[in-house]
């Protein structure tokens, strides 16, 4: 995580969050993140193929030219990208991973921005992970006036890790090229799955399931 966006709501989640796999969607109090809450949302679980925007931070809503309340997120991806956004919230939810992205906003006529976004889990009745929050920042000082009206996300790296790991101070992994996750594949040993790549770099991925 590079940006304070990002820093500050996932300390404020970990912080909620404790021992458990994720806080409650109740316990975010949003005056505890007044300072960070225009770039804040909130996706709701439908299906496999529906997130849907429960609450869109007023900078978003302006970036992108429309209310996103009760909109798709999935629908701002190409197919491609859309594919690997529901495996990566697959594997918060089942989970309790936090996912990191790298992605290029654009605009018609305007050069791409570069975006953090941050999405971690939430639980909603008893303890299924069905809510997330999260957020979407640039780097201080980066075009804002380029952040208007935008109609195209485009996927550039993303990474899944296990909030305890940040929490007890260890480095996240290297950003993994989307080519390379992509034809990722699972390989199950002694219940303990790990993620192969092509030219023979693998990455520990705890448990996850396709």
């Amino acid at each position: 995580m590079k940006n304070d966006t990002s820093l500050t709501l996932f300390h404020y989640w970990n912080g909620l969050r404790g021992s458990r796999i994720a806080p409650q969607r109740l316990e975010i109090e949003p005056a505890h993140i007044a300072g960070i809450l225009p770039l804040v949302f909130v996706l709701e679980r439908m299906n496999f193929e529906a997130y849907r925007f429960r609450i869109a931070g007023t900078r978003l809503c302006e970036q992108f030219g429309c209310e996103l309340r009760r909109r798709n997120f999935l629908g701002f991806w190409s197919p491609e990208d859309r594919f690997t956004l529901k495996r990566m919230l697959a594997s918060i939810s089942q989970e309790g991973l936090a996912g990191l992205l790298e992605l290029q906003a654009s605009a018609p006529g305007k050069n791409p921005v570069p975006i953090e976004m941050l999405i971690l889990p939430l639980t909603h009745a008893g303890e299924v992970i069905d809510r997330f929050i999260g957020s979407m920042s640039t780097e201080v000082g980066s075009r804002y006036n380029e952040m208007k009206h935008l109609h195209q996300l485009r996927l550039v790296r993303h990474e899944l890790f296990r909030p305890d790991d940040v929490s007890s101070g260890r480095q996240l992994s290297a950003w993994w090229p989307l080519s390379e996750v992509r034809n990722a594949r699972l390989v199950q040993v002694k219940q303990r799955s790990f993620r192969v790549y092509e030219g023979g770099r693998s990455s520990r991925a705890g448990s996850h399931k396709d």
